[in-house]
């Protein structure tokens, strides 16, 4: 199951430098039966069984591996991170040692889905040409501190303005896609910011003396000291995964200045997962772990195997970039606070409204509550309501919350033919 292992430097100058650096041994275990794997050699050793005492043991079960081990595999098994994080996998040991190595460990052992396919040669430029993008600083007082940041916009200027949400550790250059898109530039005025500390925005006076936490109304604040100070009229806002938790609280605070909302990944708290040791070490940000290193390992759990090579490699690059505390600030300080929406007895404490005009309405049946909220069935009270806008709603923010339910079918006509009306329902 492991002699694949023996061959995951091959070829990847990258990978056998790091390798000769780590002084590791990791035991696998499947079902009771160990496999001994061996760092800081070139090729990595595997031996069946015990043949010296392991740093760090992975244990799981037959059929755990197996998933881990497809070219393809299911959610929850893409990474031992993300396997260890919904309890996959079990992880004991020199948990110091299995954050340090941790980019290292993941890409040794995914050599157990086969070799990778070949990377797509990358097309030439030829004639060179300068991307519709332009960047300029916005000085603003923000939480009492003058600050500078740093935005990029493309688009018409009389476009409806999309303000996009970068995540923890990151910048906007994950946005890369979305505002070189014309597609979308063709309606849309993109327009993407660092937030301070990340990328080209400068922290504000005093931030070396402090330990950087990013909490909810922070990012709030920020997101509406951006909003105005641009003057944007009904923007749409996306964020994706702090980004995401942003927008939902966006959405509940200050909908009425917002056309839309569209959170990707989006939670209303982090679950740091069946095994928060990681966390606990605070390995994301400790003098005796390379946080250039353990950034990009720590969030690869998030990309899927199959994303292309050359725009995952990109996007993990950017998190290696981060300065000192400032992953874990976002990541630790927008966790610290959930809003409690379920009672003590596995009640949402909000009813949820259904248009009347709802054929086959949802019936938010055999719902369960999250691991925090005891993991039991989740009970949903349902009313009838004339909505003006959308499908479904929340008592008490019909004009904050709408939410369209649609069959693949009628999905596909609202982005193709019907689009146009479907927009103009929006505004």
């Amino acid at each position: 199951m492991f002699d694949n292992l023996t061959r995951a430097l091959d070829g990847n100058a990258n990978l056998a430098r790091r390798n000769r650096m780590a002084c590791l041994v990791v035991a696998a275990d499947v079902d009771g039966e160990r496999w001994t794997v061996r760092f800081g050699a070139d090729p990595i050793a595997v031996e069946r069984g015990v043949t010296a005492p392991p740093d760090v043991v992975l244990s799981g079960t037959a059929d755990a591996w197996a998933k881990y081990a497809k070219a393809v595999p299911p959610v929850g098994y893409q990474s031992l991170n993300g396997m260890m994080r919904v309890g996959n996998l079990q992880v004991s040991g020199d948990m110091l040692a299995f954050g340090r190595h941790l980019g290292l460990i993941e890409e040794v052992f995914a050599a157990m889905r086969g070799e990778r396919p070949a990377a797509a040669k990358p097309e030439p430029v030829g004639t060179p040409r300068i991307e519709a993008v332009t960047g300029r600083y916005l000085h603003v007082d923000l939480d009492g501190r003058p600050h500078r940041i740093y935005f990029e916009e493309a688009g018409p200027a009389d476009g409806i303005p999309l303000i996009c949400l970068h995540t923890a550790g990151a910048d906007g250059r994950q946005y890369r896609g979305v505002i070189n898109d014309p597609e979308i530039t063709r309606t849309y005025r993109v327009i993407v910011f660092d937030l301070p500390r990340h990328g080209k925005s400068s922290p504000p006076p005093g931030f070396e003396t402090e330990v950087y936490r990013l909490t909810t109304r922070l990012y709030v604040e920020t997101v509406m000291t951006v909003v105005r100070a641009l003057k944007l009229e009904r923007p749409v806002v996306m964020g994706c995964s702090i980004g995401g938790r942003a927008v939902l609280h966006l959405a509940l605070e200050y909908g009425a200045e917002f056309r839309a909302a569209i959170g990707l990944q989006s939670a209303l708290s982090a679950d740091p997962g069946a095994n928060p040791a990681l966390r606990d070490l605070e390995i994301l940000h400790r003098p005796d772990v390379h946080g250039g290193e353990i950034a990009p390992a720590f969030v690869s759990c998030l990309i899927a195997p199959t994303s292309p090579t050359a725009d995952r490699a990109e996007t993990l690059w950017y998190y290696s970039q981060g300065g000192p505390g400032v992953f874990m600030g976002g990541v630790a300080g927008m966790a610290a606070k959930k809003p409690k929406l379920v009672d003590r007895d596995g009640r949402f404490l909000i009813p949820v409204l259904t248009d009347n005009a709802e054929q086959l309405p949802y019936t938010f049946a055999d719902l369960r509550c999250d691991a925090s909220d005891g993991g039991g069935p989740l009970a949903v009270e349902t009313r009838v309501a004339n909505l003006t806008w959308g499908d479904y709603s929340l008592l008490g923010f019909e004009n904050q919350v709408s939410v369209e339910r649609k069959s693949w079918e009628d999905a596909v006509r609202t982005i193709s033919g019907g689009r146009d009306r479907f927009k103009r329902e929006l505004a």
